[in-house]
C-alpha cells in the first residue's frame, strides 16, 4: 500500500522527518503518545523543494488489497 500526503512547508516548523505507522485499530492512533516506537513501521525522510511525500508498506502484515482489511 502506498500513503501519499502533502509536505508541511512552512520553513519555521523545521520538519526533517516523518513517521509512518500502522495500528491495529483508529483508536490507538489517538492512545499511542506514551510509546512513539510502537507500531512504527518508516521513517521518511523531508524532501526540500516538494510539498509531497509518500511512503510504500511493504512490510510483514502490510495490506496487499486496500478493500480487504488485515484485522
Amino acid at each position: 500500500m502506498q500513503v501519499t500526503w502533502v509536505q508541511n512547508t512552512n520553513a519555521a516548523d523545521l520538519v526533517t522527518h516523518y513517521w509512518i505507522y500502522r495500528w491495529p485499530n483508529p483508536t490507538m492512533a489517538l492512545t499511542n503518545d506514551a510509546t512513539p516506537l510502537n507500531f512504527r513501521i518508516g521513517v521518511v525522510t523531508n524532501i526540500p523543494g516538494t510539498n509531497v511525500n509518500s511512503f510504500i508498506d511493504t512490510g510483514a502484515g502490510a495490506m496487499t488489497n486496500a478493500n480487504i482489511s488485515n484485522v
